[in-house]
């Protein structure tokens, strides 16, 4: 794992290829994009082009640059679901690799209103903290998102929430927005997804008469709240590094610099991955040391990542974002060596603030005059 992200980290770094020529939208409001301007994409994206209903009747064509992570391919449509509640859409897209090539306006004409599917997600009631209400999902509807949105102005933050295609979440990520939604505003974190609400069955019910069995009983002590207290730590530092990154991104215009930060926020995706899981395993010290040892590579990674962002973008309009984003890397660093601090200290029962730095568990066979050891703050 450690060996590809450094092979695409240094490819990317020392990569010099020119960017394809795209069409991209000027107006939110041009439901036909008739103004749209060509625009030299960075190396790493392709063009885009879509076909977006939306549930009060408006039919809107989105021309853009989109990036190579984005799964959509020339010649083959995508289709994608997203429903708030109040508001839905359904959208076909496609990609191609050649200048001005998302021209092409031959979508079909799918009608929004697609029946219900009785999957359901939680929502939130429009323009209130309140998430709790209920949404019925539609169609090829059958992911739940969650998404918090930096309004345009950047005076409101709030949580979206409701249902989307397996593919809303992709697509999410890599417009910085909910997608063809934009005038909600700019994602501050990766979204997220989770499998929707089934409908359910009744299962027929059966009675049997079991033997009575003696089972041993094991407990496992669970994490101090202090532990996943760093990790909420950690999720939000990553939140507002993935939106300094995306304030950076809509300035920028330099191919190579927009190729290194979309690398960047793919690893502050990454990352934020890593945290779900160790959230989900706080209490199985096998598997969440190799989680954080993951953490600390990839950190080391985006550092090295920052770096050849500055070098590329020494503007002073770049320079406050850039250097906020590197003191959140120093404290997100901070946090997950306070996490494996007390990790270790958890599931080995230990006492004592110390531990030799060759082994987790000292043996006999170490003697401290060979392995001094390390005093932790």
């Amino acid at each position: 794992m450690k060996l590809i992200i450094s092979v695409i980290l240094l490819w990317t770094i020392f990569s010099t290829a020119e960017g394809i020529l795209c069409r991209v939208c000027t107006d939110r409001n041009d439901s036909t994009c008739a103004n749209a301007v060509t625009t030299n994409c960075s190396d790493t994206e392709k063009c885009l082009s879509a076909r977006v209903s939306y549930s009060n009747g408006q039919i809107r064509l989105y021309y853009s640059c989109g990036s190579d992570n984005l799964d959509c391919l020339p010649g083959n449509n995508r289709e994608l679901n997203i429903n708030l509640g109040d508001t839905y859409i359904f959208a076909e897209y496609r990609c191609c690799y050649t200048d001005n090539c998302n021209t092409d306006e031959n979508f079909s004409n799918i009608n929004v209103n697609q029946p219900f599917n009785n999957f359901t997600c939680t929502g939130c009631n429009s323009g209130t903290p309140n998430c709790s209400a209920e949404i019925q999902c539609r169609g090829l509807e059958k992911t739940c998102i969650r998404a918090f949105i930096e309004t345009v102005d950047l005076t409101f933050l709030y949580t979206y929430q409701g249902c989307g295609s397996s593919n809303v979440c992709e697509l999410t990520n890599v417009l910085c927005t909910l997608p063809f939604l934009e005038e909600h505003g700019k994602i501050i974190a990766p979204a997220t997804c989770s499998p929707a609400i089934a409908p359910t069955t009744a299962a027929p019910t059966t009675t049997t008469t079991a033997a009575p069995t003696t089972e041993e009983t094991t407990t496992t002590t669970p994490c101090p709240v202090t532990l996943l207290k760093h990790l909420d730590d950690c999720s939000a530092l990553l939140r507002k590094l993935h939106q300094l990154s995306c304030k950076v991104k809509r300035k920028v215009i330099n191919t190579h610099a927009l190729s290194l930060i979309h690398l960047h926020q793919d690893l502050i995706s990454y990352q934020m991955k890593l945290i779900e899981q160790q959230m989900m395993l706080t209490d199985q010290y096998d598997y969440n040391m190799p989680l954080t040892f993951q953490q600390n590579m990839v950190l080391s990674h985006q550092q090295l990542v920052l770096h050849q962002i500055y070098q590329h973008l020494q503007s002073q309009q770049f320079i406050p974002h850039l250097f906020n984003q590197q003191l959140l890397l120093n404290q997100l660093q901070q946090q997950l060596h306070l996490y494996q601090h007390g990790l270790m200290l958890h599931f080995n029962n230990d006492p004592l603030n110390n531990y030799y730095l060759h082994s987790l568990l000292p043996t006999d066979q170490e003697s401290p005059d060979d392995y001094p050891p390390y005093q932790y703050p």
